[in-house]
């Protein structure tokens, strides 16, 4: 993948439906990089493509305990009886310099937990990602 002029778009997408939360973590490789870290995340780049309306938290982290962020928690929560999911449901804007290639093996997003909109614990649900040079 070639990053664009405004970054790698990344989107992500769930495998089951109904869900009233979800934890995810969308991990990648330097020369990515997300704006800010810990719970001083700039989310400018997060688009919420459920239409729901839900409360979301980012959490920029450096799993590798190296000084450099390489992975963003992505936290979300809805009020109703509607749920999000299955398909596209969230993307993110990751900056790096126009013309780098990143790997898609590189990128990776694992589901940390989900639940259903009354909040019992869904298992088995799973993320996958595409990723394009330009907003989709």
């Amino acid at each position: 993948m070639t990053c664009g002029p405004q970054g790698l778009f990344v989107t992500m997408s769930l495998s089951a439906g109904g869900l009233g939360g979800v934890t995810l973590d969308l991990s990648y490789p330097p020369p990515l990089d997300i704006p800010g870290n810990g719970f001083e995340t700039d989310d400018s780049g997060f688009t919420d493509l459920t239409g729901r309306g839900g409360t979301y938290v980012l959490n920029d982290r450096d799993t590798g305990a190296d000084g450099v962020d390489d992975s963003v928690r992505i936290v979300y929560a809805l009020v109703g009886q509607q749920g999000i999911g299955p398909g596209a449901v969230f993307r993110e804007r990751l900056d790096c310099p126009n013309g780098s290639e990143v790997s898609p093996d590189a990128l990776g997003c694992a589901v940390v937990a989900a639940s259903d909109t009354s909040g019992n614990t869904v298992g088995g649900v799973t993320c996958a990602l595409s990723a394009a040079g330009t907003q989709p």
